[in-house]
Order: structure tokens, then sequence, then C-alpha cells
């Protein structure tokens, strides 16, 4: 594989991966924690499939069968490489004013190996690793893992206004749960478990918690800045607010209120 350019200056920007099962709340923890660092500084925030050609593929095979484990993966490493050097372009002025940032990732490198470690052997652990290594990319200065409990992850998947995709089915989701456990006790990545079972303001606050331990929160510079303390005093109105404005653009991030259930509880 050709390198390609390092991505957002590799060597001072910080990367936080947040990973889980599918229906692990990780996708709204991800917009929480994005949301809360651009309220200290500059952030970006790195999701996939993209908007991309190759993400668009990817959406589609995510709902069949067609396409195998091993390939979906490659594709996601590809989209992963197009999607930095994309940011790394269209924040550069960003970057030249404002310093590097932040980046809060919803998947990533770990993703890719857990779901490829279930590709029959197709593609192992420690070769996704490797080919990220080999394509530049950066490696996650935190991997956050939200673990659920099986059932609390199934109720949330039915929530999802997206539709059903292929690892869905609970036999799939236990494979890459144990494909994850393998990755996370190897020892590659700084790993931190977090309980991600309770309430969305119980599984925020641990997270920024970890992240306060481990020195990985914005260097506040800017006095007029939210401090921490008054984001998790606010942090149940802001919440509300969100909500009702990601309701209104029709994200699906939040079940229509008459499911009666929240994603994250």
């Amino acid at each position: 594989m050709a390198t390609v350019q390092k991505t957002i200056d590799v060597n001072k920007s910080k990367l936080i991966v947040l990973e889980g099962c599918d229906g692990s709340g990780k996708t709204l923890q991800a917009t929480l924690l994005y949301h809360f660092y651009t309220t200290q500084g500059f952030a970006l925030q790195e999701r996939e499939p993209t908007g991309s050609n190759i993400g668009k593929w990817i959406r589609k095979e995510l709902k069949g069968e067609k396409m195998s484990v091993r390939d979906i993966q490659l594709l996601f490493l590809a989209n992963r490489v197009e999607h930095f050097e994309r940011m790394n372009a269209d924040y550069q002025h960003m970057i030249e004013r404002d310093g590097t940032p932040f980046i809060i990732q919803d998947r990533g490198e770990p993703s890719t190996a857990a779901y490829a470690e279930t590709s029959g052997g197709q593609l192992t652990l420690e070769e996704v690793i490797d080919l990220h290594r080999r394509a530049n990319l950066q490696k996650p200065d935190i991997v956050l893992f939200l673990r659920t409990d099986a059932d609390v992850a199934a109720k949330r998947r039915k929530l999802r206004v997206d539709g059903k995709e292929r690892f869905d089915d609970l036999d799939k989701q236990v494979k890459i749960a144990a494909a994850y456990e393998k990755l996370g006790s190897m020892g590659v990545y700084n790993w931190v478990d977090v309980d991600a079972n309770g309430s969305i303001e119980d599984v925020h606050f641990k997270i920024i918690d970890v992240l306060e331990e481990r020195d990985l929160l914005p260097k506040q510079k800017d006095t007029s800045r939210v401090s921490l303390q008054q984001w998790k005093d606010n942090f149940r109105d802001w919440l509300q607010r969100f909500e009702e404005n990601q309701r209104l653009h029709g994200s699906a991030l939040f079940p229509p209120p008459e499911a009666g259930v929240h994603p994250a509880q």
C-alpha cells in the first residue's frame, strides 16, 4: 500500500476514539463530546462512512450481504484515509490560526480490526493494525470502549431510525464483542472501558472524567469560554435543547418521542 500524507499534524493532534458494539451509544456520545470540546476550543469530529463515493458504497453494502467482511473493512480504511486528508485540506486555515485540534472519532482503527476479526481468517486484527501504520494514519491517543450489556444494546439497536444493518444479528454482535475483548487485551492501544449501561448524562460524565484523569481535555486559555463545571451544571438543559434541535432536523441520534425509550437508557 502506498504511503499517504500525514494527517492534521499527527505528531501534535490528539485523537480520541469512541468504540463499542452496535447499540452502545457511541455515536451520540461522540457527538456530545465533540460539542463539549468545541466550547473549549478547536475540535473536529470524524465519523465513517462519509458522504464520499466510497462512503456511499459502504453504506449500501452494510444493508446487504454481497461484499465480504474483509472487503468492507478495507473500504472503511480507504474512506478513513481520504477523510483525514480532506479534513487536513479543508481546515488548514483554522489549524494555522487555532493550532492542532482534538479529533473526536466515532469508530476508527479498532473497530475495523474488531469487525475484520469476524471475517473467518480473511483479515486479522494484526493485519488491520499494520495496514493503518503503513497508511501513515495516526494511532489513537486513547480508545474509549463503551461497554454495554447485550440486552441493553439490542434494545437500542431496535430504536435506530436508519434501519437494520448486516452486523446487527445477535450472533454477529457476540463475535464482534469477543474480538473487541481480544483487541483490548493486546496492549496495542491506550484502552479504557467505560460502563455505558446508564443514562446519557451518566455515560457522558464518565467519559469526561476519564479524559480529565488522563490530561486529554483542552487547556482553557480563554476565560470567557464555558468551564467544565459550568458544562456539568447546565448539561441537562443543554441536552434537552440539543435533542429538540436534532429531532427538528430529522437526526437519527434520537428516536421519535412516541418510541417511549431513550437511545441511551
